[in-house]
């Protein structure tokens, strides 16, 4: 029975042993929403055993939802010296929810677990889609223009000859004499550009000087001085009569106004 129970004790101190000294780190790496998992945990093994002999699975949590272990895969990447062991764990479950928990657990005797929970993160597009995007200007394609007609060879003759008139028309008059020999075999063939051109060349009339506009009669006097004038019509008590006496005549042209002037319509 003793037998038994040191024995007992014995397998029991060396899982133990074993256990504890296993040692799992920190976590690298984070989730995206809508990605699956890749994540990498630290992991001290026990001192000259191999990391792959360590026993580490993992389990999932997505929000409430267990995550199937046949969709989890622990890998143990190589060893870097000076550097903490790593074991990788990934998943082709798609991440859905806000939170992300993970179970390690290490040991094949005596299991020591941690348990590390993440938020998920959106990715990097939705990060990206959410800052204001400048919309370039859209620019009107050009319209081709028509390509000009070609030129008459006499058009283009016609024309240079007009305005070497109208150049030599301006500056001095004699001087459009000779250049009557040299137009005239073209006059046939652009008659319409050196009429134009002699239209051009014709001096101006002069214009008709304007009317001038009637000054206005009105004469405006101050009132100041129309009150300092005397009135030429004053109140008197005394009869004033013509020097020249009136006629006999003139006397009875007189009565006749003024009977005519007080005539009643009866009468």
């Amino acid at each position: 029975m003793n037998f038994r129970n040191a024995l007992f004790a014995l397998i029991l101190g060396s899982s133990a042993g074993a256990a504890a000294a296993l040692a799992l780190g920190s976590s690298r790496g984070a989730v995206l929403l809508g990605r699956t998992v890749d994540l990498a945990f630290e992991v001290r093994p026990d001192p000259g055993q191999p990391l792959a002999d360590a026993c580490i699975t993992a389990d999932l949590v997505s929000g409430a939802n267990p995550v199937p272990r046949s969709r989890v895969s622990v890998t143990p990447l190589p060893e870097i010296p000076g550097r903490p062991s790593l074991v990788r764990v990934q998943s082709s479950a798609i991440m859905d929810e806000p939170v992300l928990t993970v179970t390690l657990l290490a040991g094949c005797n005596g299991k020591t677990s941690r348990t590390y929970t993440f938020l998920v993160d959106p990715p990097a597009s939705m990060a990206i889609g959410s800052r204001p995007v400048a919309i370039p200007r859209v620019e009107m394609p050009e319209v081709p223009r028509a390509a000009p007609a070609p030129a008459v060879p006499g058009e283009a003759v016609g024309s240079r000859s007009g305005s070497a008139m109208t150049s030599n028309a301006g500056v001095a008059a004699p001087a459009s004499a000779p250049l009557a020999p040299s137009s005239a075999p073209l006059k046939g063939a652009a008659p319409s550009s050196a009429s134009r051109s002699a239209r051009k060349a014709a001096p101006k009339a002069p214009k008709a000087p304007e009317k001038e506009t009637p000054r206005s009669r009105l004469v405006m006097e101050p009132l100041e001085n129309w009150l300092e004038t005397p009135a030429p019509l004053q109140l008197t008590t005394q009869l004033q009569l013509p020097e020249v006496p009136a006629t006999p005549l003139q006397r009875e042209q007189a009565q006749a106004q003024w009977k005519a002037l007080n005539m009643q319509p009866e009468d």
